[in-house]
């Protein structure tokens, strides 16, 4: 009968040190290439999960399509919070425009400021 004892004394990290490597190479590609593909949707194309591949990548093609998904979640949420922005601010742009010369001169008119694209 063989018996295994653990080896508490091993540090996991220590073990563990080329798997966390390896996984923080994997997360900064990824992250970088998520970056692209949302400001690519947000400011050039259409979010679709399932778009083409634009950028070339070392990560296999299921990460690539993981971080095409993620980024299309991600500019389709933008889109839609921009849309509403605009539409609120222009509801108050119209609503300033039709207030009389001495009421008008007495409220700020609204300014729009262009979003950046999401980090």
């Amino acid at each position: 009968m063989q018996l295994t004892k653990a080896l508490p004394h091993i540090r996991l990290c220590a073990a563990n040190e080329g798997k966390l490597a390896a996984l923080d190479a994997l997360w900064e590609e990824y992250q970088s290439l998520c970056q692209r593909y949302a400001q690519h949707f947000c400011s050039e194309a259409w979010p679709d999960g399932y778009a083409e591949f634009v950028f070339d990548s070392p990560l296999s093609a299921r990460w690539q399509r993981v971080a095409v998904m993620q980024a299309a979640g991600i500019a389709q949420s933008w889109r839609s919070n921009h849309r509403k922005a605009l539409a609120q601010y222009q509801e108050r742009f119209r609503r300033y425009e039709a207030l009389k010369g001495e009421v008008k001169a007495k409220h700020k008119a609204p300014e729009w400021k262009e979003w950046k694209a999401p980090e």
